[in-house]
């Protein structure tokens, strides 16, 4: 019967192998790469072998050092996709309530229901498309017609398409709501349609309208994730990429400061929604 026996000088030569691996993973991650490469390990594994050793610190060193060493490694990265990110949730949100506020205000002045309910009817259509699919639809789109399927522009149309349904469902409900014996009264005081709206309608509507605008700017952040898939960068393309790699502190880098955003923008828009209110309606709540 055979057995087979390991050469002492190649199990010395793969301990001193492995530790020169370990050793060269402590000092500067980018050396992983290199001694993975001369040794031929794929770079999944590569990546995989990076963060035992950053779990491996936590309780050598301390959750501090680690929290230190993980705003020096990811800190660029983290804020330049937070920056694109909010470009894309502001840019889009704001073009949603130039195109969703005026329409829906229109639609409370139209004589014809059918116009009123095609509208409605089409961006709820769009409202239950998922939303990978729907990025997915545009960009083939873009490309029939030639125009830049991968960028920004996709992932706008997108993200605007997304945000209309709340903030034009909230502005023509909340105008609708108005008492027709306050309108009634602003005429009888000699006010002239726009009068009424400006000074009546709307400001009455208003929180109904920003309620809308918050959902929509809450679903427009989670969406932007998405967008990391066809080169809009933003959060998204760092928590991709650490699913595509399985590495933990590209997933935390990317999810943590995308939930941060969504509650700090919902609290801000929250106080500008305060701000905004006329008084009357606040005595009037309490």
């Amino acid at each position: 019967m055979l057995t087979a026996t390991a050469d002492p000088a190649n199990s010395r030569g793969a301990g001193r192998s492995h530790n020169a691996t370990h050793l060269t993973a402590l000092d500067n991650g980018n050396e992983i790469d290199r001694e993975a490469d001369a040794a031929g390990v794929p770079a999944q594994q590569n990546e995989a072998s990076e963060e035992d050793i950053s779990l491996e610190e936590i309780s050598d060193e301390g959750i501090f050092n680690v929290i230190s060493a993980f705003v020096d490694r990811y800190g660029s990265d983290i804020f330049d996709a937070t920056y694109q990110h909010i470009y894309l949730v502001f840019v889009s949100l704001i073009i949603a309530i130039m195109i969703a506020v005026p329409l829906g205000v229109y639609l409370t002045r139209c004589p014809w229901e059918r116009v009123i309910s095609g509208v409605m009817g089409v961006a709820g259509i769009i409202q239950t498309i998922p939303a990978l699919a729907l990025i997915a639809f545009i960009v083939v789109f873009f490309a029939l017609f030639k125009l830049p399927a991968i960028g920004r522009p996709p992932a706008l149309l997108a993200l605007v398409l997304y945000a209309l349904l709340p903030i034009l469902r909230n502005t023509y409900t909340s105008i609708n709501q108005v008492d027709p014996a306050i309108k009634e009264v602003a005429r009888g005081m000699g006010m002239k349609p726009f009068q009424v709206l400006f000074k009546v309608e709307l400001p009455l509507a208003l929180p109904v309208i920003m309620a809308g605008i918050r959902i929509a700017a809450v679903w427009t952040i989670g969406i932007a994730t998405l967008a990391g898939l066809i080169g809009a960068w933003g959060l998204g393309y760092l928590i991709f990429r650490g699913l595509s790699t399985v590495r933990i502190p590209l997933l935390i880098a990317g999810t943590v400061p995308a939930a941060i955003l969504a509650l700090v923008s919902d609290w801000i828009l929250g106080r500008i929604e305060n701000w905004l209110t006329p008084a009357g309606l606040w005595k009037g709540n309490t």
